[in-house]
Parts: C-alpha cells; sequence; structure tokens
C-alpha cells in the first residue's frame, strides 16, 4: 500500500511538471485537475513511506519553480506588451508580446489587452475575438466597453449597445452612458441618446458629456437647449471644436454676430491646418448670409480656407499619420495611403501573395507588420490596378519634396555620396526602428525595417525599397533606410535579392 501511494504521488507530481513545463492550458482540465489531487497525493505518500521522500520534494520544488517561472515570464512579455502599446505605440509588436504571454498562460487581462493593439490597429475583427475570449474568462466592464469600441467602429450599433449595456450592469460609470448614448445618436433615436448623456453627466460632469448631448439637442432642432449644452461644455473646456459647435448653433438660429465671435474664438485655439480651412469655411458662408456689404469678407476667408486646404493636401502637419485607405480588390488587405506633394503613396509595405516573395524569415507575423519581401521580377508587377512600383525618378520627387534642401545634382548620385540630407529621419516610422533610430514620420509615410533575404538580415534595423529602373541587366535601383542614419541611400542590387514594395498612385509615372 505504501509503495501504490508513492508511485501515485511519483506519476502524479512528475504529470504536474510535464504541465508546467508546456503550460497546463495544453491540456487545461486534467492539468488543473492535477493541480490540485498531485499535491495531496503526493502529501500522503510522503506521510505513508519515507523511502523517496528525497526525490519526491525535488519533484515539488521543480514544479513549483518551473510553475513560478512560467508565470513570471508571461508577466514579463505582458509588461514588454504594454510598453509597446502604451510608449512606442507599435501595435504589432505589442501583439507579438501579448501572444507569447497567452501562449503560456490563458489570463483574461492578456487577451484584453491584445485586443485594445488588435483595436488601435483596426482590425476589429480580431479584437472582438480577444474580448470575447477575456470575457468568458472574466466578466469585466471594460472587456465589454471596448468590444463595444469595436461593434461601434463596424456600424454594428445594435450589438454596441447590448455590450455598452452589460457594462453598465456590472459598473455605473459615466464613459458607459455616454458610448451607449452615441450609439443611439446614430441610430436617429435622439431621445434615447439624451437620456445616456444625461445619466453620464449625472455621474460625472464632462465637456465631452455636454457636448454630447448638445450634438443630440442639435439634431432635435432644439438650438436653445443645444447651446446650454455647448456653453456648459466651453466653460468646462475651452477648445476649438466646442466653441465651432456652438457656432453652428447660432448660425441656424441666424444670430451671425455670435456665430462669427466664436468662430474667432475657435480660430485662436485651432491645432491644425485642416481644422482652420473649416472654421474659415463656416465664417465665409456666414459672410454670405449677411449680404453684399460682406461679400468682400466672405471671398478673403474663402481664399485663406483654400490656403489651408492646400497645407492639408500636402502634409499631415498635426499627427504625420495617412488618414485615408485603399482596399486591394485582389485580396481584401487594406493599406493606409498619404498624398506627399503632388504623389499619392501607400503609407505602408504591400503585403500581397505572390511568386518570388516571402514574408521576413519564412514568418507571417512578420508580413502582417512588415509587408512581404520580392525579388525585383515581381516587385514590378505585384502592386494592384491603379498603382505601379516606383521608378528611380520617381522616388527623387519623394526625397527631394520631403528634404528642400537636399543639394545633389547628380542624376548617377550613390550611396557613396555625402549628401547630408534629412530625408530619411522624415520619412521613418515614429516606432519599432531598433536602437530608437525612429524617424519624426512628418509625412506619413510610416518607413519600416522590414529587413532583406540575406540569412534574413537587418529586419527592425533597415529597410530597403525596390524601384522599377533597372542598373543593368542583373541590378536594379533600390532606397534604403538605416536605424543610425537619417538619410535615404540610393543603391543598386542584384534582382533576386528580396526587398519591400511601396506603391504609388497612377498618374503619368516620371520615365
Amino acid at each position: 500500500m505504501e509503495l501504490l501511494f508513492f508511485w501515485l504521488g511519483f506519476f502524479g507530481l512528475s504529470f504536474l511538471v510535464v504541465c508546467s513545463l508546456i503550460g497546463e492550458d495544453k491540456f487545461s482540465k486534467v492539468c488543473r485537475g492535477i493541480l490540485i489531487v498531485a499535491p495531496i497525493v503526493a502529501i500522503i505518500a510522503w506521510l505513508a513511506t519515507d523511502i523517496m521522500e528525497f526525490f519526491l520534494g525535488i519533484l515539488i520544488a521543480a514544479a513549483i519553480i518551473i510553475w513560478l517561472y512560467r508565470r513570471i515570464k508571461a508577466e514579463k512579455h505582458w509588461r514588454y506588451g504594454n510598453y509597446e502599446h502604451n510608449n512606442k505605440k507599435d501595435y504589432w509588436s505589442a501583439v507579438n508580446y501579448y501572444t507569447k504571454a497567452i501562449n503560456i498562460s490563458k489570463k483574461a487581462k492578456y487577451y484584453y489587452s491584445r485586443g485594445n493593439s488588435y483595436l488601435n490597429r483596426e482590425d476589429y475583427d480580431a479584437a472582438i475575438e480577444d474580448y470575447t475570449k477575456a470575457i468568458n474568462i472574466s466578466k469585466d466592464a471594460m472587456y465589454y466597453n471596448n468590444r463595444g469600441h469595436c461593434y461601434f467602429n463596424k456600424k454594428d450599433y445594435d450589438a454596441a449597445i447590448e455590450d455598452y449595456t452589460k457594462a453598465i450592469n456590472i459598473s455605473k460609470d459615466a464613459m458607459y452612458y455616454n458610448n451607449r448614448g452615441h450609439c443611439y445618436f446614430y441610430k436617429k433615436d435622439y431621445d434615447k441618446a439624451i437620456e445616456d448623456h444625461k445619466e453620464a453627466i449625472n455621474l460625472r460632469k464632462d465637456a465631452v458629456y455636454y457636448g454630447s448631448r448638445g450634438h443630440c439637442y442639435f439634431n432635435k432642432k432644439d438650438y436653445d437647449k443645444a447651446i446650454e449644452d455647448y456653453t456648459k461644455a466651453i466653460e468646462f473646456k475651452k477648445t476649438a471644436k466646442n466653441y465651432k459647435n456652438r457656432a453652428k448653433v447660432y448660425k441656424q438660429k441666424g444670430d451671425y454676430n455670435s456665430a462669427t465671435k466664436d468662430l474667432e474664438k475657435a480660430m485662436s485655439l485651432a491645432c491644425d491646418y485642416s481644422e482652420l480651412s473649416e472654421l474659415y469655411t463656416m465664417r465665409s458662408k456666414i459672410h454670405l448670409q449677411k449680404g453684399a456689404e460682406a461679400a468682400e469678407a466672405a471671398d478673403n476667408d474663402s481664399l485663406i480656407a483654400a490656403k489651408y486646404r492646400n497645407l492639408v493636401q500636402a502634409v499631415r502637419v498635426v499627427c504625420g499619420e495617412a488618414k485615408e485607405t485603399f482596399t486591394d480588390p485582389r485580396d481584401g488587405n487594406k493599406y493606409k495611403i498619404v498624398k506627399i506633394g503632388e504623389q499619392i503613396w501607400m503609407a505602408e509595405n504591400l503585403n500581397c501573395v505572390a511568386d518570388g516573395s516571402a514574408c521576413y524569415g519564412n514568418n507571417p507575423e512578420n508580413c502582417k507588420k512588415y509587408g512581404r519581401l520580392y525579388n525585383w521580377a515581381a516587385a514590378k508587377e505585384v502592386c494592384p490596378p491603379g498603382w505601379h512600383l516606383p521608378s528611380d525618378a520617381e522616388w527623387d520627387v519623394l526625397v527631394k519634396y520631403v528634404d528642400p534642401n537636399l543639394k545633389y545634382v547628380d542624376p548617377n548620385w550613390t550611396s557613396n555620396d555625402e549628401k547630408g540630407n534629412v530625408s530619411g529621419f522624415h520619412l521613418k516610422a515614429k516606432y519599432s526602428w531598433e536602437k530608437n533610430g525612429n524617424g519624426q514620420d512628418t509625412f506619413g509615410f510610416s518607413a519600416l525595417a522590414g529587413g532583406w533575404n540575406s540569412c534574413w538580415s537587418s529586419v527592425g534595423g533597415s529597410g530597403y525599397w525596390w524601384s522599377a529602373t533597372e542598373y543593368n541587366a542583373s541590378k536594379a535601383w533600390d532606397r534604403s533606410m538605416r536605424y543610425n542614419r537619417e538619410d535615404v541611400k540610393r543603391n543598386y542590387s542584384g534582382k533576386d535579392a528580396l526587398y519591400s514594395v511601396r506603391c504609388l498612385r497612377d498618374t503619368q509615372p516620371i520615365a
């Protein structure tokens, strides 16, 4: 009997060690049962016999140490993910760290954190899947709230309302009421929206909540109540947006003087060219409403608005991010696009499967973050309809535009020439370059270091992009950027190298 107890304890603890090594979630029900039963059986065996007491002690200690080590490692991956997400805004790197944590232990907070990164990447389906897994583990109000955000962004307002309601049932927080109110607003159920915004205001008086309720009253054409709410919003937070909202109401009421005063206040607080363009356009329309005596002022405002619109087209001044997207009809992949000067570029590396291409290190996760790498023949043909691989001359146009002080004039300049330019600093993304070699991303180009296929080297440190222009029969021109340089280098490489591709929208390509 003593021997039976010993072997039960021995095999139970051995299985416990295996569970700790592979992660108990691989066989969750069995392993968790063992986690409870094995120590009990081991203790009985220990009390029943002293033949192998020493070895049982070692097994117990090993199991506990390995179990603790894996949990510490999971927490370490999670903290790294939080750093990438919150500090560097590198959401793909954050996803990779959170995935490593999940592979060790399927905790609700790990799924929730990865869901947040997917949400910021606007991958709403993946985010919903992670939030759902977090909810299945722990019914937390924030998990429902963030899943509601995903449904809201997918315009599935009924599903969003359901999740916000569940969040409210768990915790009556002002934010949850306000979020549900937004859903009712977009469903044009303004009375229910007003009711929710009122609850939010009762819980916490905030400029956003007053502004949200003001929008509802404005759409109900209850302009006096809208003005009252926008005024409250201004009292809490004097922003261009709040003054602009109240100006719209005054305009609808025909109080053009009050509307003009609010617009002028908004102009003094506006922080980007797009907003200034909108404000001058609004004031121009108000001048036209006043009659012929204000026609000249209206024309002046229209001209100023046009100038700001042109500046917006040239560069995303405030955030340096591409706002528009293009969907590739071939595979449904979406790419951010940005206008820089007169060119319209994809603001992400192409990720379209084609012969002559691969993911860095043959790891599909790298394709998601950096796009695919292509040989030159594949690169020339892979851009979607309406787009093309930029020529060497078209790359020159981009580089000269982002760094007007560039001094080179020789059309045959190469990386060996010392040009002292900072074009790479303006084109590199603000995150993900190793050793903090990030750029300013002034124009929203967001260049990432996708590496190349020479022993799968340089990812995170260097990025290489093909041009459509041959150097000779075996080589073609390309551009590269490095973590430790601020320029864009012009090189020629063998056509069998695998480099990244940035597509340029068709106009009349420069030869």
